[in-house]
C-alpha cells in the first residue's frame, strides 16, 4: 500500500508519468543507508531529534530494499479507499532533479484511477 501524501498534485504527476515516488528530500539516495537505524539517525539529525521515525524509516527501507519488480502496489486514500493499482517494472533509482520531490522511483504499469474497492 502506498499513500500519495498530502499533496494531490504529486499523485497526479506520478499517475500521469506512471511512477511511484517517495518524498524525503532530507534523506538523499536511500542506497547510502545500510539499516533503518541509519535512516532514523539522519531524520533526527535533519528534522526533529525528539521523534522516533519508526514508521517513516520502515517505509523508506521497504521502498528501497524490499519492493521488487513484479510486486503489485495499491494506492490508498485514508483507511477505506483504494484508488490506484500498479505493477513495479524497475528497481528503485535516485533522481535528485525532480524538483526535490523524490528520493526513489519505480515505474509502474497499469497505474490508473479506479473506484473504491471497499
Amino acid at each position: 500500500m502506498i499513500s500519495p501524501g498530502q499533496e494531490p498534485r504529486l499523485w497526479q504527476e506520478a499517475n500521469k508519468e506512471e511512477i511511484i515516488t517517495i518524498s524525503w528530500d532530507e534523506i538523499g539516495d536511500l542506497k547510502n543507508y545500510k539499516s533503518k537505524s541509519e535512516i532514523i539517525d539522519k531524520l533526527k539529525e535533519e528534522l526533529d531529534e525528539d521523534r522516533t521515525y519508526m514508521n517513516d524509516s520502515l517505509a523508506l527501507w521497504q521502498f528501497e530494499n524490499e519492493m521488487r519488480v513484479g510486486d503489485v502496489i495499491y494506492v490508498k486514500k485514508g483507511r477505506n479507499t483504494i484508488f490506484g493499482r500498479g505493477v513495479i517494472e524497475s528497481k528503485a533509482y535516485f533522481e535528485p532533479t525532480r524538483g526535490g520531490l523524490c528520493v526513489s522511483l519505480f515505474h509502474s504499469s497499469a497505474l490508473f484511477m479506479m473506484e473504491s474497492l471497499i
